[in-house]
């Protein structure tokens, strides 16, 4: 019998690492890391705690030298973390695994869950691969070091960058806006006709488990769905929550809001009109991602 492919999920208690594990213990054997709370056992062959930070990482070269693939999901962001704090969530964690790794001259393939933060600042209204990567934010920035530091080393890769995330796993991340929905304290400018794009989680944990299914190699991958209009992002929150109305302003009313802390009420929400251009991913895995945002924002706002 043939034995099931080994996947170590570094970041084991990430969104994304609770949204992929159910869903594929059963093809993959599961190894995963963590480093404060030990995720669910349920889906892990082995659980390994460990401080990424170090430069000694004597723990996870065992798991290393045994897995078939490594799948990097660490990483973090809150408004209240320091620079040092982001940077080293974000790529100096990556940067000592992919040091370790090196050393150990291993071949197995390394999938980093990456983000579409790395576009930030970009001037292009349409984001495809080859867009220029630029951020003026300390985590777009992490994000971009990391992913040249993945491509410049001789690990065998592919990059992943989702935009927001939408699902049940990633409702933590959305408490703020849930907050100032529930008091009526959204402010949107313009007339919401700007499209916007989201992620829906179970359509990442497919793109990621075709990945694990293929033999793509040094390449990377935008992963979205189809965008909405930002006045069909709002409906459906409002029909979840029962809003009857959203507060819209026009543009200097808005600039001038932004100058007001959030906890005054004042959130601009995805002002600026964008695409992502996600039919690389879908024309090399063969996959549809389909317009979910109804299901994506029930599972999230529920």
């Amino acid at each position: 019998m043939r034995r099931k492919k080994r996947v170590l999920v570094i970041g084991a208690n990430s969104g994304v690492a609770k949204a992929l594990c159910p869903k594929v213990k059963g093809e993959f054997e599961l190894v995963g890391t963590y480093f404060k709370n030990a995720p669910d056992r349920d889906y892990f062959s082995r659980l390994i705690k460990v401080n990424l930070l170090l430069k000694h990482l004597g723990q996870l070269k065992k798991e290393l030298l045994l897995a078939d693939e490594i799948v990097f999901t660490a990483g973090y962001y809150l408004p209240k973390h320091s620079n040092k704090e982001i940077l080293d969530s974000n790529f100096t964690s990556l940067k000592n695994v992919v040091d370790l790794y090196e050393s150990l001259k291993l071949k197995s393939r390394f999938i980093f869950l990456s983000s579409s933060g790395v576009y930030s600042t970009s001037k292009s209204n349409l984001i495809a691969e080859r867009s220029r990567r630029i951020s003026n934010s300390v985590y777009g920035k992490a994000k971009i070091l990391a992913e040249d530091y993945l491509k410049h080393s001789q690990v065998p890769y592919v990059i992943l960058r989702p935009t927001m995330i939408f699902g049940k796993n990633f409702s933590h991340t959305f408490k703020q806006l849930e907050s100032n929905l529930l008091q009526n304290r959204i402010f949107v400018y313009g007339k919401g006709n700007n499209w916007c794009t989201y992620t829906y989680e179970e359509d990442l944990v497919k793109v990621i488990r075709k990945v694990l299914l293929s033999d793509i190699v040094n390449d990377d991958f935008n992963v979205c769905n189809p965008p909405i209009k930002q006045l069909d992002f709002w409906k459906t929150l409002m029909q979840i929550y029962s809003i009857k109305d959203i507060s819209y302003l026009e543009k200097q009313d808005a600039l001038s809001d932004l100058a007001h802390p959030f906890d005054k009420g004042f959130i601009v929400r995805m002002t600026r009109s964008r695409v992502f251009n996600c039919k690389k991913v879908e024309s090399a895995l063969k996959i549809k991602l389909g317009n979910n945002f109804n299901k994506a924002a029930q599972e999230t706002f529920k």
